[in-house]
């Protein structure tokens, strides 16, 4: 979409045509829209100068037809046709931007939120390792009483991740929310409707079990990091997953460090609490940081909605950080 209200920039309309036709001849269907932003006195002029260009060159046939060119008055289109337009657009220009080359070379610079990291120790101090999670149950479903009252699952990851007791994932909901997750930390959070109002992806690839929501542990003097769950970044200690009625636990330990995360969702809410607990027992201060990761979809695929999509908190900052002592 090309956006122009001053005939100084009527090259900008000459050079899109011509990448348009060079498009198409290639092979590449796309709709070029231009859109004529001049409210002065004589915008008609404006639109009279685009229109005979275009029926001038070689574009002429594909006026007003799938995978040609449109021009379009700005002043005869509804706020809400703007909105979709610029909404749908996979490329914008604007003349008030520059040329067409220093828009296509113009890089977005995003503000730090948080310093490069500089380790403080060279080396991880020697941490005496424990066989807290060394044992042969494996897989079974604990039993509470005369009924099944808590369906636990309990799974050793080796280093390469795969679960010694299969595959499973926990469903957590409720009537209009929920979220799915997997022995290995692999999860996906929908509303509504689990495959049209998806909030983050399921990829339902039981090889890889990737996962578009994850949190990451990093040891602040060291930067070694590592993930409470078994995915995406998996740590060299076993980790143990246990599947409940409505909640999941993932323990684990590593250099000192104890963490256990619940994931739950909110019985008559739509909300996702995933709550980590850490336990320093290294026997001297440490200084960790805690990164969440979430990969929005905000619609059935995330293909389709990822240009819609920009990811900032509530001070206007892209992603999150927190370090603390422990």
């Amino acid at each position: 979409m090309l956006q122009i209200g001053d005939y100084a920039n009527i090259e900008l309309v000459r050079q899109l045509e011509q990448a348009h036709a060079y498009w198409r001849l290639k092979g590449l269907v796309v709709d070029l829209v231009i859109w004529n932003e001049d409210n002065a006195v004589y915008r008609q002029f404006l639109h009279e100068q685009i229109k005979g260009m275009i029926t001038a060159g070689t574009e002429t046939k594909v006026i007003d037809k799938p995978g040609g060119i449109f021009v379009r008055a700005g002043d005869q289109i509804s706020n809400e046709d703007r909105i979709l337009l610029q909404t749908v657009a996979r490329v914008v220009i604007k003349d008030t931007w520059g040329t067409l080359v220093e828009q296509i070379n113009r890089r977005t610079v995003i503000e730090a939120v948080v310093p490069r990291f500089r380790p403080t120790r060279a080396k991880p101090a020697e941490i005496q390792k424990t066989n807290e999670l060394a044992h042969s149950d494996l897989g079974f479903f604990k039993r509470t009483g005369r009924i099944y009252t808590r369906r636990a699952r309990i799974c050793h990851h080796d280093k390469t991740g795969k679960c010694d007791a299969g595959s499973l994932v926990n469903v957590l909901a409720n009537p209009h929310f929920g979220s799915i997750i997997s022995e290995s930390g692999s999860a996906s959070t929908w509303s509504e409707n689990a495959h049209e109002f998806r909030l983050t992806p399921w990829y339902n690839d039981p090889v890889t079990d990737i996962s578009g929501e994850a949190f990451y542990i990093r040891d602040e003097e060291t930067g070694h990091f590592w993930s409470p769950l078994p995915l995406p970044c998996r740590a060299a200690a076993p980790y143990i997953s246990r599947h409940g009625f409505g909640y999941s636990v993932f323990e684990h330990t590593e250099e000192g460090i104890r963490s256990e995360v619940w994931i739950y969702v909110a019985i008559d809410a739509p909300v996702k609490f995933t709550v980590l607990k850490l336990r320093n027992e290294s026997g001297r201060s440490r200084s960790l940081s805690v990164t969440g990761y979430v990969e929005w979809v905000l619609g059935d695929l995330r293909s389709k909605t990822m240009m819609h999509v920009c990811n900032r908190n509530r001070y206007g900052k892209r992603g999150t950080f927190c370090t603390e002592s422990i």
